[in-house]
Parts: structure tokens; C-alpha cells; sequence
């Protein structure tokens, strides 16, 4: 468990947070836009983190958004993402002209206490809108519940007050991201959290398909395709429990198959948005905001 009683701690789009070979460094901020950026070298001290092959440009709120974020549990998850050609970019301040430049967010939970604004929201939401790809984590509902449901509200994803206590999942449904290129997902392993700290959410809705079911009912996880949250709006990932790729969680059943198959899971190939005119619109309406 991601030290969940820890005050003060925000966990904000975690998800593409990495160390590099040279260790962790604090960003080069653009103060005009708040955005770091830069391919970093040994001396640079940036976290700009480009990818070995044509991946997607993954941003992910850092601590200048909201409190401050645990990086340093999720270490081969991030690593993955780079190897398997992503570059991530951090974002110190959410808003529409600062996500232009991505393909992927990445907004992970928000310690109790610590809550995004409804701008804030606006800004996740109208990405999500508008061609971008959202992922979205999570946590257990006993100290994270008012955070989940103030992000999933918007997708119509709902939350439960309370979880229920299986942490070993096999009911694993049929779908690209549970049977991708990094491999096929059978069962996922929460057990290092403990009962009742494995979160979850309710059924996905009328426009979400569950991708992993609790036995008594409700998801895990939650996929809805492009398109069906709007006419151009992109991918729509939400899970329940972020702890199931900590670092001693991570080579556990299959956890690691389906954060890499749920990054490279791409229902709208990059040649087809762009010939749609929906990622240059996208950007270009971003970047009005």
C-alpha cells in the first residue's frame, strides 16, 4: 500500500513519472508555460523523457498541480513506458494550452484532503473530448472515495463508498487491452495491498466496457472507446487501484501486461485521426483555451 495515512501526499497522473539512468531530477520549467521540456542529458537535470520508438507524447501532472506526488514506488512501470518508445513529458500546470502538445494524459489518485479544482477537471475532461487519450487511477474508496467520484462523475464512472474484499481478480473479459502485444491478462494481483484496500468502482456505465469484474459485481477496470463519450472523443481508461503497479507489485501475475497493453492500445491509428483532422483539432483548440 502506497503508504495511504501519509498527510499531505497527492498522488496526480503518477503514471509516467520515471528514473532514468542518471536517477530522478527535478524538472526544466518553461516559466512562461509551465512546462518542462528538453531531451535530457546527464548535466541537464530534466526529465523530458523521450522514447527509443515513434511512441505517444505521455503527459502526467506532477507536484507543481496539487501536493506533492510519490514517484519513486512506480519505477518499472515508468521504466516501461520508455522502452517501449513513449516519450513523457511532465505537466507543472494544468490547463488546455499545456496538454496541446500531448497524444496521452495520465491523472492518477489525489490524496484525501487534497482535491482537484473543477478547472482543473474542465481542463481533463475537454482533453478527453476532443481526440485525447486519458488514463486514469484510481484508489481504494476508504480514504480516496471524494477524489475518485470527482473525476469519474464526468465520464459517468461511479465509485462505491465501500470496496469489496477480493484483491486476487481472474475475472478477466475479453478485450485488446486484456490481450494485447504485451501479453494476455488472466489474473491480477492486489494482494500486496491487504483485504479491503483494493479499490473499485461500479459497473461502467452506459458508455464503458469492464475489463476486469469483481466476483460480487463491479470493475477494476473500465474501457470506453473512442468515440462513444462524444462524436471525437478519444480513448477513456479508468482503473480502481494504482497499487498493482508499485515496484513490488509490478511482476506479479499479470499487472505488468495490462499497463503496457493499456499504453499501446490505439483503436484509432495515428494516420486515421490525422486524416479525421481530430488531433489537429485538438491541439489547435487546446491551445485557445
Amino acid at each position: 500500500m502506497l503508504q495511504k495515512l501519509r498527510a499531505g501526499i497527492a498522488l496526480v497522473a503518477i503514471g509516467c513519472a520515471f528514473v532514468s539512468a542518471q536517477g530522478t531530477h527535478k524538472a526544466e520549467v518553461d516559466p512562461g508555460t509551465g512546462i518542462a521540456g528538453g531531451s535530457p542529458s546527464a548535466a541537464s537535470g530534466a526529465i523530458f523523457v523521450q522514447g527509443t520508438g515513434a511512441g505517444q507524447v505521455i503527459g502526467y501532472t506532477t507536484d507543481a498541480v496539487i501536493g506533492s506526488t510519490t514517484l519513486d514506488e512506480l519505477t518499472l512501470a515508468f521504466d516501461d513506458l520508455v522502452a517501449d518508445g513513449n516519450t513523457l513529458v511532465p505537466i507543472n500546470v494544468l490547463t488546455p494550452a499545456n496538454l496541446a502538445q500531448l497524444d496521452c494524459l495520465f491523472v492518477g489518485l489525489v490524496y484525501v484532503g487534497l482535491q482537484l479544482s473543477k478547472e482543473q477537471i474542465d481542463t481533463i475532461e475537454l482533453f478527453a473530448r476532443h481526440g485525447g487519450k486519458l488514463v486514469f487511477l484510481g484508489e481504494n474508496n476508504t480514504y480516496f472515495h471524494e477524489n475518485n467520484v470527482a473525476v469519474g462523475t464526468r465520464f459517468r464512472v461511479g465509485f462505491p463508498e465501500t470496496d469489496p474484499p477480493e484483491i486476487v481478480l481472474t475475472d478477466v473479459n475479453v478485450h485488446p487491452i486484456t490481450q494485447g502485444p504485451h501479453g494476455t491478462v488472466a489474473v491480477l494481483d492486489g494482494s500486496r495491498n491487504g483485504p479491503t484496500f483494493y479499490g473499485s468502482m461500479l459497473s461502467p456505465g452506459p458508455k464503458g466496457f469492464s475489463l476486469v469484474d469483481f466476483p460480487g459485481g463491479g470493475s477494476a477496470g473500465i474501457v470506453i472507446e473512442p468515440g462513444n463519450f462524444g462524436p471525437t472523443a478519444g480513448l477513456i481508461v479508468f482503473f480502481a487501484e494504482i497499487d498493482i503497479w508499485t515496484d513490488n507489485a509490478y511482476q506479479l501475475a499479470d499487472n505488468r501486461a495490462l499497463w503496457r497493453n493499456t499504453f499501446a492500445y490505439d483503436p484509432a491509428p495515428a494516420a486515421t485521426v490525422a486524416s479525421q483532422g481530430l488531433k489537429p483539432g485538438l491541439r489547435a483548440l487546446l491551445a485557445q483555451q
